[in-house]
C-alpha cells in the first residue's frame, strides 16, 4: 500500500437486531457516506439486507454501497466455526487469508480515504 494517510475514520458494523430502517437511521446518525459490504455472499433473509435491496435502499439515503466479496471469510473458514466455536484458529487463518488479498485491500484503502465509510458484515 502507499503511505497516504487515512484523512476519515472507518466504522464497522453488523445489523443483527436491527431492520433496515434502523440500521440506515444508526449509518445516518454517524455520518456515514459509503457501505462496504465485506461479506462474502451478500444475502440475507432478513428483510431488507440481501446486496440489491439494501443497495436500494442505502442509495434512497444518499450513502454509496460498494462490495468487496474477496474481504468476506470464506465458507470453509465459516462452517468450521459455527462447528467447532474455535475461534482463535478462524481469526489466524482468517488473517492467513487475508494476506492473498492485497488487490482487494488497496482498493478498501482507496475507498476509505475517499469518503466517510463502514464495513458491513453479518
Amino acid at each position: 500500500m502507499n503511505s497516504k494517510t487515512i484523512q476519515n475514520r472507518v466504522f464497522t458494523t453488523g445489523y443483527e437486531g436491527r431492520d433496515i430502517d434502523e440500521f440506515i437511521q444508526y449509518l445516518n446518525e454517524h455520518n456515514v457516506q459509503r457501505i462496504v459490504d465485506v461479506r462474502e455472499i451478500p444475502i440475507s433473509r432478513k428483510k431488507g439486507f440481501s446486496k440489491s435491496k439494501l443497495r436500494e435502499k442505502l442509495a434512497e439515503s444518499g450513502i454509496d454501497y460498494v462490495h468487496i466479496k474477496r474481504l468476506g471469510s470464506p465458507k470453509p473458514l465459516r462452517r468450521k466455526l459455527y462447528a467447532d466455536g474455535d475461534f482463535e484458529y478462524f481469526f489466524d487463518r482468517f488473517e492467513k487469508y487475508l494476506e492473498s488479498c492485497s488487490d482487494e485491500l488497496e482498493q478498501l484503502y482507496e475507498i476509505v480515504n475517499e469518503k466517510l465509510s463502514c464495513l458491513l458484515c453479518f
